[in-house]
């Protein structure tokens, strides 16, 4: 388990071109990943689907913030920075998320990312990004009010 845990952080880490080489090395042939935008099977999907996203990306890394681990599943807490062409200006951009992997025969064959998709994409839009922060914040009065009366 500690050595696909030290290749899950060695892909990710500096997540790029070179890193997408590694993708055989952690995911079995059939393996699942699911983000909150897709659904996707199989290794050779899965490295298509990291390669188009990654095309216009500046610079994409994670930061490991913590970690749970026993012989089947793998919890990795993690904040992405990364800068896209088109979003933001093309400045860094920093995502906290979540990570839960299935393991078997020391391969991942079920990987979840759990992250806010308003932080990583609906924010950075100049419009629509202001629209989603009012909103937050006026979420977040009518709990304070509700928790505070």
């Amino acid at each position: 388990m500690q050595s696909l845990i030290a290749r899950f952080k060695a892909c990710y880490g500096q997540f790029n071109e070179a890193s997408m080489d590694l993708l055989p090395q952690l995911y079995a042939p059939n393996a699942l990943f699911i983000d909150p935008v897709h659904r996707i099977q199989g290794l050779d999907a899965i490295d298509g689907y990291f390669r188009a996203m990654s095309a216009d990306l500046k610079h994409c890394e994670f930061h490991f913030d913590s970690l749970l681990a026993d012989e089947q599943q793998v919890c990795v807490k993690w904040r992405m920075v990364f800068a896209h062409a088109r979003l933001r200006g093309g400045q860094s951009i920093t995502v906290p998320g979540m990570s839960w992997l299935l393991i078997e025969d020391d391969r991942i064959v079920r990987h979840e990312d759990s992250y806010d998709m308003g932080a990583m994409l609906y924010e950075q839009l100049p419009v629509f990004g202001r629209l989603v922060k009012w909103l937050r914040s006026r979420l977040a009065d009518t709990g304070s009010a509700a928790v505070n009366p």
